[in-house]
């Protein structure tokens, strides 16, 4: 079975560094932030880089009333 995180905040920080760690394990990814696309699409490529098999991207704003419910939609 795949494994696949999903990491909030993950354009910068705290977020981007919990990714990369999660990459190099090997692990999927779905990075999420309300970053913009530049900033997403760097942190896509750095944790394929990394060693993650497979990372794709959302821009999402979870403060926003309903945003944690559709990302895993």
């Amino acid at each position: 079975m795949d494994r696949i995180a999903l990491v909030t905040g993950a354009s910068r920080g705290i977020g981007h560094a919990a990714a990369l760690a999660l990459a190099g394990r090997g692990l999927g990814l779905v990075l999420a932030a309300e970053g913009t696309v530049a900033e997403l699409e760097a942190a896509v490529a750095a944790c394929r880089a990394a060693g993650a098999p497979r990372a794709e991207w959302l821009l999402a704003d979870l403060a926003l009333p309903g945003a944690a419910e559709r990302m895993v939609e």
